[in-house]
């Protein structure tokens, strides 16, 4: 085991040392942002004059359909689906 060991010591970079070279760790220093612009999130008056709405009194949303199965959800999904009386696909 001493002479494995040496033979590693001369070989291994410093930090893994540190670490111990059973279990070394991998960790990604550098995390992106996402490059959303500002002005996206802004209130556009604009939007309502031009789609003739009220900013007060938004549409409703007009047709809500469920595609995927609620089997292998979590129970808070399955509650949200059948408050909103979604337990049927396509209808």
């Amino acid at each position: 085991m001493s002479a494995l060991y040496t033979l590693f010591t001369q070989w291994a970079p410093r930090d893994w040392l540190i670490l111990g070279f059973s279990c070394r760790v991998w960790i990604r220093q550098k995390f992106a942002r996402p490059k959303i612009p500002e002005s996206v999130f802004q209130l556009r008056p604009g939007d309502h004059e031009k789609y003739g709405g009220d900013p007060q009194q938004p549409h409703k949303l007009h047709l809500v359909t469920r595609v995927r199965s609620g089997r292998r959800r979590p129970y808070l999904e399955k509650e949200i689906i059948k408050f909103l009386g979604l337990e049927k696909r396509y209808e």
